[in-house]
């Protein structure tokens, strides 16, 4: 999934096998000089010309040789050159230079490659690192981006098909090359601490329930997995725990996905006076309170429920972008966090005051909204819609979900224009390890979306309510336990969230009040019917004894005289 087109190593191909032709040829032309001076001269030549071919065929056996721990053997030379021959290439990873994007150049994959039958134009110039939209021009349901780099071979390639060819995957956000993403191992052996002698079989990103059967001391709530590239994306050293070029990663158990390590505040640390609105440097530990930071930023107070803190490691999971671009956390050692719980987390989710739908039925005629607009206003271009949604002023934010993710929008409360939690749902396909089909236990018993309640019991015979694992772990409609924890008690006929108790509780209460409501209403309109009834007998009786005239009907209803 993360190879490169194939045009585009082919192009490369095709130009290698050209220039070692040229240097075939060029080298018989030598073979045949009949002097020491005309070979001399010739070589310099050659040199010159073809450096590059010489650099990349020297790195790119370094470079693959330390990623497949096979040394290279130089082949035996028949006779000592005459002057100490250059350093070519450095041949570790440490010594290789950081990738960088060239600033222009022209996209000759897939689409835009003029031998490809199903091309309708040739190479498309790109700048730097190109978003997805534009990459996909070109290498149509591309899911990362990459750019030609001004140099051969780099630190952040990886893989035969990388390695030596001039191109790396990109950040479109930092225009930075970025090593290709981690991915886990299907299946792997966790040989940590109690495991050391008998290695457990896991498959893909393990619970941290499973990972503790092996260390029973590991407190991260974060799970981790074996990976299938030794240098991955995901991986971020800090000064007491290595993980880069080590082949492993931190992972999502419910997504099965690698992310980076979660971030930690120092625990201690200078704002400078350059990050401090008023002009004063001050000193926190962990991260501040509101009240704290006021001193350094005045925007801040005691009721604020985020602030920021330095963190141990350059890049980490809960930092983000601004889409402005006027506030980068990643790869800078900062992030939000929260005075309540002491952590680090990622920004509330915020739609933007304007943004612009371009999908759907407005994939032509694109519509502006503002803000959060209505589920009702989001039918103008979608063809659903159950919740509202909005583009977020930040890339990544705290109410996204495994649809949004990182992806520039949230679902949204439409009263207050912020972020919400989108609705439950099951996950299509889990395995349920409670009870006797725990990891070490059992297999695991695979289930699909809110199972029933017998399902359930073949596991835990104890279980009183249907559940399920969720597509998120913290979603709307989570109740006391669920909350954050990946799961929800779920109905088995609707496959969504179960009534809760307060929900009935609630539910109760709107029926009682409907209830004396209509017999409230009942009372008023019996009692009027009463009234008018006695007017009547009171006015006939009137009239009988010559008393007033008889009334018209109008008069006969104004009860009040």
């Amino acid at each position: 999934i993360y190879s490169k087109p194939f045009f585009l190593k082919q192009s490369f191909r095709t130009r290698q096998n050209r220039l070692q032709s040229e240097l075939f040829r060029t080298l018989v032309k030598i073979r045949a000089a009949s002097t020491s001076q005309v070979q001399v001269v010739t070589v310099a030549s050659l040199c010159r010309m073809r450096a590059s071919t010489f650099v990349l065929s020297a790195m790119t056996i370094g470079w693959a040789g330390a990623q497949n721990n096979n040394p290279t053997t130089a082949a035996p030379t028949t006779a000592a050159p005459t002057t100490p021959a250059p350093s070519l290439a450095p041949t570790t990873h440490a010594q290789l230079p950081d990738c960088v994007c060239r600033q222009t150049w022209v996209n000759n994959d897939g689409l835009c490659d003029t031998t490809n039958p199903a091309s309708d134009y040739g190479g498309i110039v790109m700048r730097n690192c190109p978003s997805l939209t534009q990459i996909s021009l070109c290498d149509v349901g591309a899911t990362v981006s990459y750019c030609e780099t001004t140099t051969a071979l780099c630190k952040q390639q990886y893989g035969s098909s990388m390695v030596g060819q001039q191109w790396a995957y990109c950040n479109p956000n930092t225009d930075k090359p970025e090593l290709p993403p981690c991915t886990c191992k299907s299946k792997w052996k966790n040989t940590d601490k109690q495991c050391h002698n008998k290695s457990m079989s896991l498959s893909g990103c393990p619970t941290v329930a499973e990972l503790k059967l092996c260390d029973p001391d590991y407190d991260e709530d974060q799970s981790w997995c074996e990976t299938n590239e030794k240098w991955c994306q995901q991986q971020e050293n800090a000064d007491d725990e290595k993980m880069e070029g080590r082949g492993w990663a931190y992972c999502d158990a419910i997504s099965q996905e690698t992310e980076l390590p979660a971030c930690e505040c120092k625990s201690s640390w200078t704002a400078t006076t350059e990050d401090c609105t008023e002009g004063v440097a001050t000193t926190f530990s962990g991260c501040p309170t509101g009240g704290q930071m006021k001193g350094c930023d005045s925007d801040y107070s005691s009721d604020s429920d985020q602030t920021w803190c330095e963190t141990t490691r350059s890049r980490c999971r809960e930092q983000t972008v601004h889409s402005d671009g006027t506030e980068n956390m990643i790869n800078n050692s900062w992030a939000y966090c929260s005075p309540k719980s002491g952590e680090p987390e990622l920004p509330e989710c915020e739609c933007k005051e304007h943004w612009v739908h371009t999908e759907n039925k407005c994939a032509a005629n694109h519509f502006t909204f503002s803000n959060c607009p209505s589920a009702s206003d989001l039918l103008k271009c979608d063809y659903t819609a159950e919740q509202s949604w909005c583009e977020t002023t930040f890339e990544s934010c705290k109410q996204q979900n495994y649809e949004s993710d990182e992806d520039g929008w949230s679902y949204c409360d439409s009263s207050t224009g912020m972020g919400e939690y989108a609705l439950c749902e099951c996950e299509d396909v889990w395995y349920n390890r409670a009870g006797d089909c725990a990891a070490g236990v059992g297999s695991g018993m695979k289930l699909q979306g809110c199972p029933t309640l017998e399902e359930l019991q073949q596991c835990d015979s104890s279980e009183t309510t249907a559940w399920c694992e969720s597509k998120d772990a913290r979603c709307k409609g989570q109740v006391g336990d669920e909350i954050g924890q990946g799961w929800f008690a779920c109905d088995v006929n609707t496959q969504g969230h179960a009534e809760t108790e307060s929900s009935s509780s609630n539910v109760t209460t709107a029926i009682a009040t409907s209830v004396v409501a209509t017999l409230v209403f009942c009372a008023l309109f019996v009692t009027v019917g009463i009234s008018v009834v006695r007017r009547y007998r009171y006015e006939l009786y009137s009239y009988y004894a010559g008393i007033t005239p008889f009334p018209n009907s109008h008069e006969l209803l104004d009860t009040t005289a």
